[in-house]
């Protein structure tokens, strides 16, 4: 039987990672005994690779990397394609359809930026054709730079070429930074061939995984497509072969992400952001849309629920005075009831107890990146930064969320990224990525993990800067929480919260020491049949492995907009 021809663009990157799922399907079939495929690649160029000299949003007409295989497709010079799926416009062929969705690496944008750049530098030239890519930086990167670099003015020239060609660029001044799909760069990365003219090129530049919060990516952006024909003799076969890497948690984010950018009117080149991301816990996405719309600014950060919790959900809408909802934080913003009595208190450890901790790590680990989970540990995180670790000293830098992220840009802080989201999905995604590592300039030839103690760990693994009762591997211990005694509660404050219907927990033991409060006064009952909500991360985790039923959400501002009586 003939080989299954495969079409995609004959860009570097087009070509490695179609070449990486036709490797993955045969791996996952020798694993379960089957033969390999034979597969022949088939390089079609399309009017984006060829016409370089404008943005493609100047230009007239759509599909720009798509067309030309689209029509291979349909004049069966090829079986299937695969495609970059944010390149893929709203509306399809009806001829064709979709074979697989692969499973989703970052999402994120990247900025690239040159090392030259200080405080002293005129502008910061960056390219990049995208109008979200320009909307969005416009809007909201000030604010994650280092303080120094904040009041340098942000100058936007155009940027075309593929990858390498575009890092080129950067190399050579034309540009003072770009900004690229992470997605890309991984995948250029986990190839032994594209990493001789890609590593030395990165290894010259400081890279920022762009939060999500405000950089949501194009709709689709950091998975794969790959389309086939409707009418082909062997689609059943083909549907058997591609099924093996379609993910179908990918699948459902992005489609949805298509389906809003849709709802919105929009296409490829839409100055719009939008991500969606499956809560691993529950049924509920997390829906990130910004940019412009006719002329008009758009900013949503929400939960979509499943359907049982979504009729949950709508039966108490709007349903809460603001004195009958608990928000968790030791913060005051509104008139709600706050945490005052599950106080966070930093930890003063002298540098040569951080040192200690260091030092206790498997000497296996010689690379790390550190994770900085709250304004709390920044202190210790910066003591640790002066000490001498030799080869244990982090090059990377990881904040837990935008807030944080924030936080450390204002001490001058290059931070690299953040776990937006999930923590601890993304950490397993930061050391098991080639861009991540290339970033740390994580030696290639070592294996990622090492039996240790008879179980695996990673040798790239990171360094939490936390609470002191964490559980996660490898922490310096930053702060500790220092419950108030229940008896010494003002009678007046235990009231307003036993009187709370509704509660946002900002963490796990934060939860277990409200419930015995509650317990303590004969009402545990009672505060198991509230409405408990929490964030999206470790939290919702913690809940989860404890079989405990709570709502993961995006933020407090979320809850009070979704269910304070506004009457």
């Amino acid at each position: 039987m003939r080989p299954i021809r495969v079409g995609t663009r004959p860009s570097l990157l087009a070509r490695v990672q179609s070449q990486q799922i036709l490797d993955q399907i045969n791996h996952i079939r020798r694993e379960r005994g089957l033969p390999n495929v034979t597969w022949e690649l088939v390089t079609i160029k399309t009017t984006g690779d060829v016409q370089l000299a404008q943005p493609l949003w100047q230009m007239e007409g759509q599909n720009f990397f798509t067309k030309e295989l689209d029509v291979a497709l349909q004049n069966d010079q090829v079986d299937v394609v695969v495609h970059s799926f944010k390149d893929l416009g709203v509306e399809r062929p009806k001829e064709s359809y979709l074979a697989a969705i692969t499973k989703r690496h970052f999402p994120h944008d990247c900025l690239i930026m040159s090392k030259d750049i200080s405080s002293s530098s005129k502008s910061i030239r960056i390219g990049t054709s995208s109008p979200r890519r320009n909307t969005l930086v416009k809007e909201n990167l000030e604010k994650y730079l280092p303080v120094s670099l904040r009041k340098i003015p942000l100058e936007f020239e155009m940027l075309r070429g593929n990858v390498p060609t575009r890092l080129e660029k950067l190399q050579n001044k034309k540009y003072d930074a770009i900004i690229l799909a992470a997605a890309g760069l991984d995948r250029l990365c986990a190839d032994e061939m594209a990493r001789i003219q890609i590593l030395p090129l990165l290894n010259q530049f400081k890279i920022k995984l762009l939060p999500l919060g405000d950089f949501p990516p194009s709709a689709g952006q950091g998975a794969l497509a790959i389309e086939g024909r409707i009418d082909h003799e062997r689609r059943k076969e083909i549907d058997e072969i591609f099924s093996l890497v379609n993910c179908e948690r990918t699948k459902n984010e992005t489609l949805r992400e298509k389906q809003i950018l849709k709802n919105h009117g929009g296409g490829c080149h839409l100055p719009l952001g939008i991500y969606v991301k499956s809560h691993p816990t529950n049924h509920s996405q997390l829906m990130c849309v910004q940019g412009i719309v006719k002329e008009k600014k758009i900013k949503i950060l929400q939960t979509e629920w499943s359907n049982a919790d979504d009729n949950f959900i709508n039966k108490i809408k709007f349903q809460f005075q603001s004195n009958e909802m608990f928000v968790g934080m030791n913060i005051h913003h509104g008139p709600f009831v706050y945490d005052s009595f599950y106080i966070k208190s930093p930890i003063e450890d002298r540098p040569e107890k951080i040192q200690e901790t260091i030092n206790s790590l498997n000497p296996n680990h010689l690379n790390r990146f550190d994770i900085i989970t709250s304004k709390y540990a920044l202190k210790n995180w910066k003591k640790s930064a002066h000490l001498q670790f030799d080869k244990r000293l982090s090059s990377l830098v990881f904040a837990a969320g935008s807030k944080t992220h924030e936080h450390l840009a204002n001490e001058d802080i290059w931070v690299h990224g953040d776990l937006f989201g999930n923590s601890e999905e993304w950490v397993e995604e930061f050391q098991n990525s080639s861009l991540v590592r290339a970033m740390a300039n994580v030696d290639f030839d070592v294996n990622v993990n090492v039996d240790v103690i008879d179980k695996k760990f990673p040798v790239f693994c990171p360094l939490y800067f936390t609470q002191k009762d964490s559980k996660r591997a490898n922490v310096v211990p930053s702060y500790e929480h220092l419950p108030t005694q229940i008896e010494n509660i003002p009678k007046n404050n235990l009231q307003a919260i036993l009187s709370c219907k509704i509660f946002f927990w900002s963490s796990y033991p934060q939860y277990l020491y409200y419930k015995n409060i509650f317990r303590v006064n004969s009402l545990e009952s009672t505060f198991q049949s509230r409405n408990h909500f929490c964030g999206l991360g470790f939290t919702a985790q913690q809940f989860s492995e404890n079989k405990i039923l709570v709502h993961p959400i995006s933020g407090p501002q979320e809850l009070t907009a979704t269910f304070l009586n506004q009457s």
